[in-house]
């Protein structure tokens, strides 16, 4: 992963996927800031440990903007009734 700070905006480029690991590492360099966005490259999973990180984040009040997002995303999301964090995603 590839933070850039500004601010109190992180910008997390992540060119695997978002795991145990990664979320780890995320919640961490999140601490201090307010809005998150986070560019999926190469990306094709997120596992319930990453979809638990964004959920925190969001109930947070951090503002959370998504791009390029796994499919896969959309139907754990869905099978976990976390519809919120559809949300966001940007369109």
């Amino acid at each position: 992963m590839i933070f850039e700070e500004k601010g109190d905006k992180l910008v997390v480029f992540i060119k695997g996927d978002l795991n145990y690991l990664n979320s780890l590492e995320l919640n961490k360099k999140a601490k201090d800031k307010k809005e998150i966005e986070i560019v999926f490259e190469c990306s094709k999973f997120i596992d319930s440990e990453g979809i638990k990180t964004l959920f925190i984040l969001k109930k947070e009040g951090k503002k959370v903007r998504l791009k390029n997002v796994p499919d896969l995303f959309f139907k754990a999301v869905k099978i976990l009734s976390l519809d919120e964090l559809l949300e966001c995603v940007e369109g």
